[in-house]
């Protein structure tokens, strides 16, 4: 029950921004976190759905790199496609580049 209850606060309190070097993403209300991952550190991405987020029709998008594992969540469906397709196209210019 409080998985569900999370739903609504996780799509309300997280954000991300993608421009050509890095994918950022901002966490917390009062104590904002944000994030920063090099697109040339992306190694793959995965999206994940269990049985509460399937239920509402959301998605989580997990962004691996070597040292950790970065979640979005709440995200619906198409949005995460979208954004994995953008992301692995900008990751891959940039390993063409290199």
């Amino acid at each position: 029950m409080a998985s569900l209850l999370l739903v609504p606060y996780r799509y309300t309190f997280h954000r991300y921004e993608i421009n050509e070097t890095e994918v950022a993403i901002q966490t917390g209300f009062f104590f904002r976190k944000t994030t920063y991952i090099p697109l040339v550190r992306i190694q793959h991405i995965e999206t994940s759905q269990g049985p509460i987020l399937r239920l509402v029709n959301l998605t989580e998008l997990s962004i691996h790199t070597a040292a950790s594992t970065h979640s979005l969540s709440g995200l619906d469906i198409a949005t995460a496609a979208d954004l994995r397709n953008q992301i692995l196209e900008l990751v891959e210019v940039i390993r063409e580049d290199v």
